[in-house]
């Protein structure tokens, strides 16, 4: 099992502290993540943080928080979903499964890796490892005509409904912009 290793200096800050972006296993790429929810729960919990939101790339980590939530006493672990092209891209149906599954995706994150945004920096920077997404696959919330696609319109109204934080993740300033101006008419203030 990895032990976090925490400063005495950073104990004070980590009291009550939500980490709200954290990536645990089971995970897609396992071996990147150094220990799964269940270590990092009880770790965080014994350090006097409250709460984290795990954050997975693939399917949602609604299962896994449920799970912690039911092992661990004294902490809260909360799932998210990430629309990202292995579960469907931008993705209604998925948003509304994963704000019912367990005890609810708290935050939808927009696409993350998949994102036209990520794949165009990707391409700059790509080393060999982990490829980027073909800009024809990419993720964008706009349509041919710069115009916020209308299942963007539908996840936002759903993050509404079941009061959840968005994240912007991954998408271009412009897309961010147009986004948060979205979600603000629609009346989310996560």
């Amino acid at each position: 099992m990895f032990k976090i290793r925490i400063y005495e200096e950073a104990k004070n800050l980590l009291k009550g502290a939500v980490e709200t972006h954290v990536h645990l296993n089971p995970h897609v790429r396992s071996e990147d993540h150094m220990m799964d929810a269940l270590e990092y729960a009880n770790q965080a919990r014994d350090v006097g943080m409250k709460a984290v939101v795990i954050k997975n790339v693939g399917i949602p980590s609604t299962g896994a928080a449920y799970f912690v939530n039911k092992i661990v006493n004294g902490f809260d672990c909360y799932g998210s979903v990430a629309m990202n092209i292995c579960n469907g891209g931008i993705n209604p149906a998925l948003i509304e499964h994963a704000v019912n599954h367990g005890d609810g995706a708290r935050i939808v994150f927009f696409p993350v890796a998949d994102s036209l945004n990520h794949a165009i920096a990707r391409e700059k920077y790509y080393k060999g490892i982990n490829p980027p997404t073909p800009r024809e696959k990419a993720l964008t919330i706009f349509d041919n005509n710069g115009n916020i696609l209308p299942e963007v319109i539908k996840v936002l109204e759903i993050a509404k409904t079941y009061d959840r934080c968005i994240n912007t993740a991954h998408l271009s300033p412009k897309e961010v912009k147009a986004l948060i101006k979205e979600a603000k008419k629609i009346g989310i203030k996560k």
